[in-house]
């Protein structure tokens, strides 16, 4: 089954953060920057994006994800992702659902999808 089949669909999608591509390179120049689109259950790369080094892989985002249907699909991202503007372009643009990671240096929005009883027991 193709991506164009809607295999994406059927999945979670999940935005790899960008990595720099080991023994890639020539000497002397950077090695190549990807950002890449798995399937997590399939273990398949479906997309991979080279990020220039002077450009923010995060605009690089929709670029990535544009020839994958992504109707009903849950993407996933690291922090770097958790934007404002990923997740309108997910929701408004692609009807996609999405589960990004917050990390305490986001202490507002931390605070702002916390539950009540947060920081109140250890699970452990």
């Amino acid at each position: 089954m193709s991506i164009e089949d809607g295999f994406i669909g059927r999945g979670v999608a999940a935005l790899r953060r960008g990595k720099n591509l080991r023994r890639g390179h020539d000497l002397g120049r950077q090695p190549p920057h990807l950002l890449s689109a798995i399937l997590h259950q399939e273990g398949l790369t479906i997309g991979q994006l080279a990020v220039d080094e002077k450009t923010n892989e995060i605009q690089k985002l929709p670029e990535l994800l544009a020839p994958m249907p992504q109707e009903r699909a849950a993407v996933t991202a690291d922090t770097m992702h958790t934007q404002r503007e990923t997740t309108r372009h997910l929701v408004e643009n692609n009807k996609a659902d999405y589960l990004l990671i917050v990390e305490d240096n986001q202490a507002n929005m931390r605070r702002y999808i916390a539950p009540p009883w947060a920081g109140r027991f250890s699970p452990w």
